[in-house]
């Protein structure tokens, strides 16, 4: 298929057969070089035709799943840059320790090594993400009958005027809000008097928060976000996802793709390394 491709052989029984090109999915028009495949089912390889657009050999992987090769998933940054990124190869099983061979430095090809610092603790207190409400009910519990009057309650809210003596109203999220109780006139319209005044604080839930639909498709693109996260008094440097089959230091956000069906338990990490002293949350 092209000047360089990836084959693989079965062993069955004691012997090997014969190799299979993997192709069209996996293989381009050029070179795929440097396959690294894992008991997963995760294949690793270099490729220089791939992407039209990216010059050079880049990383990617593939997943084998129910018998077929998934489309290559490029690696982001710091794995992959505009230099040659030729070999990629992990020594555990979570993808968080391993070595690259590159030519990022000076042109010059050389072997590094790589490492995702997650603390032991950092998942352990766990909770499940709970859902920030703006809704409210508002009632007076002092007020009095005078449906037979010519006299109404008109709640004011956000310069909205409901004339009941309950209202259910859901605001946009936070901030603080003024909310008014007055008894109107009715053959005038004018206020009468006011009966109660309120200031409503609205405040997100402490927590680190994450967005993301409750099911996806297998191999397609599902974005998480932390970007709901409210801790006060915790500046966050770091974000560390664990989508359940992978962990990843990123930023607010993050781009997963699931390769097999199941459930998985999504978790995010924030750690602030202020003065060299790390806390977890």
């Amino acid at each position: 298929m092209g000047r360089f491709d990836l084959y693989v052989c079965y062993l069955r029984g004691s012997l090997w057969s014969e190799p299979v090109n993997l192709g069209p999915n996996i293989n381009s028009s050029r070179n795929e070089i440097y396959p690294v495949y894992y008991p997963d089912g995760r294949l690793y390889f270099s490729s220089n035709g791939l992407d039209p657009n990216i010059g050079g050999f880049d990383l990617y992987f593939s997943v084998r799943n129910v018998g077929e090769w998934t489309a290559p998933v490029h690696l982001s940054p710091p794995f992959n840059t505009r230099r040659n990124d030729a070999w990629f190869y992990v020594t555990d099983t979570s993808y968080s320790q391993g070595y690259i061979h590159s030519d990022r430095e000076a042109r010059i090809y050389n072997i590094f090594e790589f490492s995702l610092d997650i603390p032991e603790d950092l998942y352990v207190n766990c909770k499940l993400v709970e859902q920030n409400s703006y809704c409210f009910t508002f009632y007076e519990a002092g007020t009095m009958d005078i449906d037979t009057t010519q006299f109404r309650y008109e709640w004011v809210v956000e310069d909205k005027k409901f004339r009941q003596k309950t209202v259910d109203y859901c605001f946009e999220g936070v901030g603080n809000f003024s909310i008014a109780l007055n008894v109107i006139d009715l053959l005038s319209g004018e206020v009468l008097f006011n009966q109660a005044t309120y200031e409503l604080d609205i405040e997100d839930i402490e927590q680190v928060y994450i967005g993301a639909p409750d099911t996806v498709l297998v191999n397609e693109p599902v974005q998480f976000s932390g970007k709901g996260t409210f801790l006060k008094d915790f500046t966050i440097d770091r974000y560390i996802w664990n989508t359940g089959d992978y962990n990843w230091v990123a930023d607010t956000t993050v781009v997963h793709r699931f390769f097999r069906p199941g459930t998985y338990t999504v978790k995010l990490g924030v750690m602030n390394s202020a003065e060299k002293q790390e806390e977890i949350q």
